[in-house]
């Protein structure tokens, strides 16, 4: 009896069932982005780099996504980054892009986003590194913002466009 009282006792535990986790947002689509050097680097980048506009297409399996910035200017080459979403949160380990895609400015960095709720939702974040232009003017910060907003098929007058979902 005790062996058996024993064994109970031993694999009985302390095991309590844990909530399931939350499956990841749906973050797949065509996106209008925005990367917003800190207000700190102000001084020390040329004004034309420290807004740089992109669109961005946002391929998922699962909880990982890839990343693939379109620069508005012809002829410049796209660049591509991975990361991961977890529940409502969007995460970028290395995040960089050459002077060639920012305008003169280049950017290494890594940060988290938040994903807004919603069909139409929105990307918003901050990203931590540096931004460097070719003149060799940099600056670190912890606070460069993200901004990422859905775009969907809109009709116009002249056709359709790709436009902020509403």
């Amino acid at each position: 009896v005790a062996t058996v009282l024993g064994f109970l006792t031993a694999c009985s535990g302390d095991s309590s069932p844990t909530a399931p986790s939350a499956p990841p947002a749906n973050v797949a689509g065509q996106y209008g982005t925005s990367i917003t050097a800190s207000s700190t680097c102000s001084a020390n980048l040329p004004s034309e780099t420290r807004l740089l506009e992109f669109l961005a297409t946002v391929t998922q399996t699962g909880a990982s996504v890839q990343v693939q910035l379109i620069a508005h200017v012809p002829g410049v080459p796209e660049v591509t980054f991975s990361g991961t979403v977890s529940g409502q949160t969007v995460t970028f380990p290395s995040f960089s892009f050459t002077q060639t895609m920012g305008r003169g400015a280049a950017l290494a960095a890594s940060g988290n986003a938040t994903v807004g709720a919603g069909t139409n939702a929105s990307i918003t974040g901050t990203l931590n590194g540096t931004y460097q232009t070719a003149s060799g003017a940099s600056c670190n910060a912890t606070n460069h913002q993200l901004q990422m907003i859905k775009l969907c098929l809109t009709p116009t007058a002249t056709g359709t466009a790709m436009l902020p979902c509403q």
